[in-house]
């Protein structure tokens, strides 16, 4: 896992997993199975996940891709599909993602789907506090600029 420098055991992914499901149930949402529409082939997990960026709960946008797929455009259409969903389902009237400063292409995917980095916070994980840059985006109907 790239972004979270390691890999990960089985009870972690069981309790991940099991975080997924929960959220699904409480909010409706979380990650989506993303899959290539000629091959069929899973791809990875692009979806909208609870974010806390200071005290505010946000709705952001995440995506775990499997490596073969990176730098194929998965990631850019299945964002957009997101903020989407988020602006005219849900009715949201902003998104955000946070992305560490070195992962230049997560920083691109934001920048194409019209993100613009607003800050920064530190998310303690493992051990370690990771810089992590906070980009969003407002709904075209909720009149901010």
């Amino acid at each position: 896992m790239y972004a979270w420098e390691h890999a990960f055991s089985d009870e972690e992914i069981h309790a991940w997993i099991s975080r997924r499901m929960t959220q699904y149930d409480q909010l409706g949402y979380d990650y989506f199975l993303a899959i290539d529409k000629k091959s069929g082939q899973v791809v990875g997990q692009i979806g909208l996940l609870d974010e806390l960026i200071g005290e505010e709960h946000c709705i952001g946008i995440g995506y775990i891709l499997n490596q073969e797929y990176w730098h194929c455009g998965y990631a850019t259409e299945g964002a957009e599909t997101m903020l989407d969903y988020a602006f005219r389902i849900l009715k949201k009237d902003k998104v955000v993602t946070t992305i560490r400063p070195e992962n230049l292409s997560s920083i691109a995917v934001a920048t194409r789907i019209g993100m613009t980095k607003t800050g920064e916070l530190i998310k303690h994980y493992n051990g370690k506090d990771m810089l992590h840059w906070v980009f969003e985006k407002f709904s075209p109907m909720s009149g901010e600029i």
